[in-house]
């Protein structure tokens, strides 16, 4: 009684053979429109350009006036458990940025700047860390997490624009 072809199925365009799709690709990227799979490598290009220039602009580029307080704060967070360094912000972005610093053993001071607090102590584990030639590591390493999220908030606005208006309306 039921019929189970393809063109009872609708897999069959009118007055044609079934689309071709290749194996084991979802039909998002093997689908009857050629320009949703070029949106999809533009998408690829933008988001690569956007990453390589992200990194190379993270290594080039000296630090700004925050980032040394950002980053102090975040290591001693993770570090020391103590947010008194930098109270103005809360700490999880500061923390997060932190994370890819420990991976270079960054010199923590633990002396009078650290009782005093912020500024000296921010001041002492810059001079520290570019005594020993770890500061533009510390802060390569800090940018990647903001780096990530910024590409991961682009491919979530290119997600939404895609599925409410379609894949190249989403580049946009």
């Amino acid at each position: 009684p039921h019929d189970s072809t393809p063109a009872s199925r609708g897999d069959v365009p009118a007055g044609g053979d079934p689309p071709r799709r290749a194996a084991g690709l979802p039909s998002w990227v093997t689908g009857p429109d050629h320009r949703s799979r070029w949106a999809l490598v533009l998408l690829a290009l933008l988001s690569g350009q956007f990453l390589g220039f992200g990194l190379w602009e993270a290594w080039r580029d000296a630090p700004t006036n925050d980032e040394p307080v950002i980053i102090s704060a975040g290591v001693t967070a993770l570090t020391r458990h103590d947010l008194r360094i930098n109270t103005e912000h809360p700490p999880l972005p500061k923390v997060l940025a932190a994370l890819p610093v420990l991976a270079a053993h960054p010199i923590i001071p633990n002396d009078a700047a650290w009782r005093k607090g912020s500024g000296a102590f921010t001041a002492e584990f810059v001079r520290e860390n570019q005594r020993a030639g770890k500061l533009r590591e510390i802060v390569f390493l800090a940018r990647l997490i903001p780096l990530l999220e910024s590409l991961l908030v682009g491919l979530g606005a290119y997600a939404l624009g895609a599925a409410l208006f379609g894949r190249l309306a989403g580049l946009l």
